[in-house]
């Protein structure tokens, strides 16, 4: 009895020991990767428009649940329907307020979660080296900008419920039961309302139900239907809210027909196949290729993907399905953003956080491509294929550890930006912004005509380079700017606040006060906005105006010290007034 005891005993331990060195010693493993990796930036700064998202964001200081999280109408200023963020977002503003370190932590370890999920995954897709995959995924160059700037976490927080609705989808194929069902179709629904690039998941079952049972069956096709109309309908929703978003045109003038919009497709296609397998050169801003749709590179690509899938698809050897089934699923994900206008478009054709999705794909295909290299190669072969790889995993790993510290402060960010690529007017407009900010008119004036040479339609850049021509005292130049920043795009609120700024300090207080009214009621979610406008009218002795004007302000954002110090001092100014 007693040898029975310690034999049982011992098995137990022998497979706790299993389970640590089968699951939690690469976990671990995967962990300290991106640990290692993103380390420089958890107290990185505001990159781009991680303000307006989160510092800046009026839907962060209302209560929770707040309808104006819910409506479509209120993801302004984002332009973007994503309402469990918000709500992730609004927990963290209250956990960590303006401290960048604590949003970079959870991007950090929602990339590693994602990392344990596409393992998990592979592991239920029959794949042995799953664990590669998931490595391959969580070190790889590309997912830098996803995971170091705060303003995606729209992507590592709907990837965790994509991913796990998978999951259980794959378990509810092998085993039916109507929870597993039902927690696939629940979380798909949680992943769009995280990011709306979730609608591509009904493509990944259709994908999936063709790769393990060979074709599409009836009852695949009904089972997917419920997905499929949650799709469409968010899909209808992103694209009026993207829509709404677009402020410089997204094609070239003349250049937006179905033609066009092929070759530029063939141009993206190739570029994201070639870049996961070389991220070199690694950019926040890739430079706009001129695409010539009557040039015969685009439709030989087309071709040239249309001959791969035939013969992948032409004999039916396991290595091939799995092949087609990682590289469908890696276009199939991608391809809302090949063929339709997004906001990024006038500023590149092509950027990293648009492949967080695609590279669980590539993942995948890397798993199958070192099964299938193992089954053929021998001992030898096998033992120099496994350094090499390990050798390319490390590499990356180093090369993405290198390249996230370029996102720690905005400046260098920017200045990298334009190292790599010169013409990214953006790039100039935000450099110069950071500049202008830190103190530095004449350098910020600088790139500001740089954004407007690039492009001259940049009613940002005119704005903000009229600010700097009034620090540095050229009032005529300065006031020339900032109207034309007005008449190019009447509907920016801070070009409005800036123009009113500059025509107060000048002594034209009635078109002052109809900038700063304009700018207020454009911006009816903007501290900013209200809180000017209040100044100005308490100033011309409107206080009754001004109050309520702060008023608004400080129910926008409660936290905003110069609002409340104006309601003061007009509350103030009322009752000491003559009664």
């Amino acid at each position: 009895m007693t040898l029975r005891l310690e034999d049982g005993l011992a098995r137990a331990a022998s497979r706790r020991g299993d389970n640590f060195r089968a699951v939690v010693l690469p976990a671990a493993a995967i962990l300290a990767s991106i640990l290692w990796i993103y380390w420089p930036t958890l107290h990185g700064g505001w990159l781009w428009d991680d303000g307006l998202s989160i510092r800046d964001n009026a839907l962060l200081r209302g209560p929770w649940l707040s309808r104006a999280t819910w409506a479509v109408s209120g993801s302004r200023p984002l332009f973007q329907y994503y309402p469990l963020t918000q709500m992730a977002l609004w927990v963290q503003w209250r956990l960590w307020g303006k401290s960048t370190t604590g949003y970079h932590s959870v991007n950090l370890l929602l990339h590693a979660l994602n990392s344990c999920l596409v393992w998990i995954l592979l592991r239920k897709l029959k794949a042995r080296h799953a664990w590669l995959g998931a490595i391959a995924f969580a070190v790889h160059p590309v997912q830098v900008e996803t995971v170091a700037w705060m303003s995606e976490l729209k992507n590592t927080l709907s990837l965790a419920p994509f991913l796990a609705s998978l999951c259980f989808w794959v378990d509810f194929d092998e085993e039916p039961a109507s929870w597993r069902y039902a927690a696939s179709f629940l979380l798909f629904v949680a992943a769009i309302l995280c990011k709306a690039s979730a609608v591509v998941l009904p493509a990944a079952l259709a994908l999936y139900a063709w790769w393990r049972h060979g074709r599409l069956r009836p009852a695949d096709l009904a089972r997917i239907a419920p997905f499929v109309i949650v799709s469409l309908f968010f899909g209808r929703v992103a694209a009026a809210t993207e829509s709404a978003a677009i402020v410089h045109p997204p094609w070239p003038p003349g250049m937006a027909g179905v033609p066009f919009r092929l070759a530029l497709a063939a141009r993206c296609l190739s570029f994201y196949c070639t870049h996961v397998l070389w991220p070199e050169p690694l950019m926040p801003i890739y430079p706009l290729w001129k695409i010539d749709a009557a040039s015969i590179r685009p439709w030989a690509t087309w071709a040239a993907f249309s001959a791969a899938t035939a013969w992948l698809w032409r004999r039916d050897d396991g290595w091939r399905r799995n092949a087609l089934f990682g590289a469908a699923f890696f276009i199939a994900t991608l391809s809302p953003f090949l063929l339709v206008p997004w906001t990024y478009r006038d500023k590149a054709w092509v950027a990293d956080h648009l492949l967080y999705i695609p590279m669980v794909g590539f993942a995948g295909l890397l798993a199958a491509a070192v099964e299938e290299f193992e089954r053929r190669a021998g001992t030898s072969a096998r033992r120099a294929g496994l350094a090499i790889l390990a050798a390319i995993l490390a590499a990356s790993a180093l090369r993405s550890r290198v390249y996230a510290a370029d996102f720690a402060d905005p400046a260098d960010f920017w200045r990298y930006a334009l190292s790599m690529n010169p013409n990214a007017w953006i790039a100039h407009l935000n450099l110069g912004a950071a500049l202008l900010s830190s103190g530095h008119p004449m350098n910020a004036l600088e790139h500001f005509d740089q954004a407007i040479r690039i492009k001259p339609d940049c009613a940002e850049a005119y704005s903000n380079s009229g600010v700097a021509l009034m620090r540095l005292g050229d009032d005529r130049a300065a006031l020339q700017r900032l109207s034309q920043a007005v008449a190019i795009n009447p509907g920016i609120v801070e070009s409005r606040i800036n123009l009113g700024n500059f025509l107060r300090a000048h002594g034209r207080p009635d078109l002052a006060l109809l900038e700063y009214e304009t700018a207020a009621a454009l911006g009816d979610d903007s501290t900013e906005a209200h809180n000017d406008y209040g100044a100005a009218l308490a100033q011309y002795g409107r206080l009754d105006e001004a109050i309520a004007e702060f008023q608004k302000a400080l129910r926008i954002d409660p936290d905003s010290a110069d609002a409340r110090r104006n309601l003061d001092q007009a509350l103030l100014l009322k009752s000491s007034g003559p009664r």
